[in-house]
């Protein structure tokens, strides 16, 4: 499935097993959020450069209304909210352009 390359790259990259497990989260709610709320075209791609592992999620939406998003925690009794800041949770960097 989606996250099970980008996944199994991070492995080979040698990204530590705890680390993959974190990277599937994060990537499953990335591209959960693209598809909900982006648009065509949609992709993902993984890289490693000078021994660092990037993996891109993409749409062709409009961006974030909210320039905070993710970073602050989502209200408890909220609905949605939670996977850009699961993600800063999850990753090292997460950058939403």
């Amino acid at each position: 499935a989606l996250h099970s390359s980008s996944t199994g790259r991070a492995a080979e990259a040698g990204v530590p097993g705890p680390a993959v497990a974190d990277l599937a989260v994060a990537v499953s709610e990335g591209a959960a959020n693209a598809i909900r709320h982006g648009k065509p075209p949609r992709w993902l791609s993984t890289r490693v450069a000078d021994g660092v592992f990037t993996c891109r999620v993409h749409d062709s939406g409009p961006g974030l209304p909210d320039p905070l998003a993710g970073y602050l925690p989502p209200a408890p009794a909220g609905v949605g909210g939670r996977g850009l800041w699961l993600a800063h949770q999850l990753c090292d960097v997460v950058e939403v352009v």
